[in-house]
């Protein structure tokens, strides 16, 4: 028979273990949430109304799921009306 203290330690082992399992499959999760790179697609996109789009930046955005909280990298677009963007290369001249 296993004594009291006996089954707070494979307890303690048992927790540390899972624990640790979390952990790593968190990371793995991430790392394959995350293997496309973020889907860059080119500094401007054309959206399904014929506006324009620019990329802006990558955003890290925190998911908390059953693994434990993982990264995501979240590409951010914004609207730039196509006026804007060329007085932006090309300077005021417009």
């Amino acid at each position: 028979m296993i004594g009291n203290e006996s089954r707070s330690d494979l307890e303690a082992l048992e927790m540390c273990i899972r624990s640790s399992m979390h952990h790593i499959g968190s990371k793995v999760l991430e790392g394959f949430i995350n293997a496309d790179g973020g889907g860059y697609q080119g500094k401007s996109l054309s959206g399904d109304n014929g506006q324009t789009y620019e990329f802006s930046e990558y955003r890290k955005k925190e998911v908390l799921t059953v693994l434990g909280t993982v990264a995501i990298s979240v590409k951010l677009s914004q609207l730039i009306p196509l006026h804007r963007s060329i007085r932006a290369m090309h300077g005021d001249w417009i």
